[in-house]
């Protein structure tokens, strides 16, 4: 039960599959996902989404792996991260591969951040990524492969999925 976590220490056992699931909003426990892997089919739409909005200051995650097949539409969403929307916490030791796709129908010119997190401030290192992202957005758009936007460095990560942007006339579309 993932929307019941916001702080504490939780160890995965066993592998898991969401079909459908809620962000937690913020997230400031450590989730040790002790080698398992989280296979997510759908989230529910929403500004910011991810399996948490947010890894707070106090947050960490590790030791995991992600799968994804995820394709949202929507005409509100600004940051949509695999793992995250936004991380200022701790993020090690995590394999992700799949597929994330964003679609932005917003005529408002809200910027859309779109990656394994979204918006990073926090520390991500030891990350391995075959993680394909596809996003559009009729305004800005930033992509990668790690997040879409970071304000920290990203080390001893690997990343070879494909990173797609598209973005409406006269907006720019970053990809990394």
């Amino acid at each position: 039960e993932f929307a019941a976590m916001t702080d504490g220490y939780y160890v995965l056992m066993n592998d898991i599959t969401i079909e459908e699931h809620t962000p937690v909003a913020e997230f400031n426990g450590t989730l040790n996902g002790g080698g398992h892997q989280i296979v997510i089919r759908k989230y529910i739409d929403g500004e910011n989404t991810g399996l948490f909005m947010k890894i707070g200051s106090n947050g960490v995650v590790k030791h995991l792996s992600i799968e994804s097949n995820i394709n949202i539409t929507s005409e509100e969403l600004m940051n949509a991260g695999l793992l995250a929307a936004e991380s200022e916490g701790e993020i090690y030791h995590v394999r992700v591969s799949g597929t994330f796709d964003v679609a932005v129908d917003n005529w408002g010119g809200h910027e859309l951040n779109a990656g394994f997190v979204a918006v990073n401030r926090g520390e991500i290192r030891k990350i391995t990524s075959t993680l394909d992202i596809t996003a559009s957005n009729r305004a800005n758009v930033n992509a990668g492969g790690a997040a879409g936007r970071s304000y920290m460095d990203i080390t001893q990560s690997m990343f070879t999925g494909d990173v797609t942007t598209v973005a409406g006339s006269g907006y720019f579309a970053r990809a990394g």
